[in-house]
């Protein structure tokens, strides 16, 4: 390894055993000029779908590699290509546990901006948002039991900066609503509308951030860090009600009744105990 490659301390993943995780990681510097990736030999020449997609992020690939393929997954992407991580199946549920499990805590500091824009634009999904929430808690947990350990300060802070950049997406609902009813009606169509919901309306994702952000302290007003403080996460979330709301087309009365099972929902986010 070169003595000049960055070093940061790294957690376990959620999906790691304790005793084959190392206490080090190297992360991959961006150059002009792609470096040596660790693993080469487990890279595809050619990247054509999902799997190939997995075996490149799991190989810790250079800064170069890692661009194009947050290229694939971000650029001109529709419902059920090659490249789509949101619709909701388990190739896809891989895809974003390895991103937030491996990407982010190796490369976010390292990304370009329009690097982080696309990570963002790929986890704009039921099935992003619930792999960022599992990562949330993830973190939280283990914080607690390491509360010395500011490595998963460090961690918790890049997954605030990283949820910031998915739900400030203007549009946000109505963007997960289009994507997820794409096509045919179908029952998944409904159980990911409904967990959804559960998600953004329910308090899986508030009662999540604001644990994450009373771990984090005071004193820290970094991106992303509204989305742990009821009273902006409620005006957030009206905000994109009514948004949605806007833009439905009249004669749509599945949307409409999916918005206003939403709307039941978040009424009772500002009189629940946290």
């Amino acid at each position: 390894m070169d003595l000049l490659t960055p070093i940061r301390a790294s957690t376990l993943s959620s999906s790691s055993q304790q005793n084959d995780a190392p206490l080090l990681t190297a992360v991959t510097k961006p150059t002009d000029s792609p470096e040596t990736p660790i693993n080469a030999a487990s890279i595809p020449q050619s990247i054509s779908n999902l799997d190939d997609i997995l075996s490149t992020l799991r190989s810790r690939p250079s800064a170069d590699l890692l661009s194009r393929t947050l290229d694939l997954l971000a650029t001109n992407i529709q419902p059920h290509s090659s490249y789509d991580i949101r619709t909701p199946t388990p190739k896809a549920s891989q895809v974003v546990n390895t991103l937030l499990e491996t990407t982010v805590p190796d490369f976010w500091n390292f990304l370009s901006k329009k690097e982080k824009k696309q990570l963002a634009e790929c986890l704009r999904s039921v099935t992003g948002l619930g792999g960022i929430v599992s990562r949330l808690r993830f973190l939280s947990k283990s914080k607690k039991d390491a509360p010395s350990d500011m490595s998963f300060n460090i961690q918790i802070e890049e997954l605030f900066a990283l949820l910031h950049s998915v739900l400030r997406a203007k549009g946000f609902i109505h963007q997960i609503w289009e994507w997820g009813n794409y096509g045919p009606a179908n029952p998944k169509q409904t159980m990911a509308w409904k967990e959804f919901t559960s998600l953004i309306a329910g308090g899986k994702l508030l009662s999540v951030t604001a644990e994450a952000d009373r771990l984090l302290g005071v004193g820290n007003g970094g991106a992303g860090r509204w989305i742990g403080n009821e009273s902006l996460f409620i005006s957030w979330l009206g905000q994109e009600v009514a948004w949605a709301s806007s833009k439905i087309d009249i004669t749509n009365e599945a949307e409409w009744k999916a918005l206003s099972s939403m709307i039941v929902r978040a009424l009772s986010l500002g009189h629940r105990g946290m």
